[in-house]
């Protein structure tokens, strides 16, 4: 069962790009609100991405999970 954060690296890189969206922003002295008021999303969308994952990098992350451990099963049944 998914909690929003499957596990500490599988939303390292997402979390990385939202925060650098953010510097960037602030470095171009635009406020996070207007940036996404520009492209049409909600306000409190990049911090709500940074309390709780958004469900398709969760998703994503247990198929891979998934995968991951049928390949390792794959490999222990040669190996027998």
């Amino acid at each position: 069962m998914s909690t929003g954060r499957p596990n500490a690296d599988a939303g390292a890189l997402f979390i990385e790009q939202v925060e650098q969206v953010i510097r960037d922003a602030k470095a171009a002295g635009v406020s996070m609100a207007e940036v996404c008021s520009t492209i049409g999303a909600s306000r409190a969308t990049h911090s709500r991405w940074m309390r709780r994952l958004p469900a398709t990098i969760v998703v994503l992350q247990r198929m891979q999970d998934e995968v991951s451990q049928r390949l390792a099963a794959k490999a222990a049944a040669k190996t027998r």
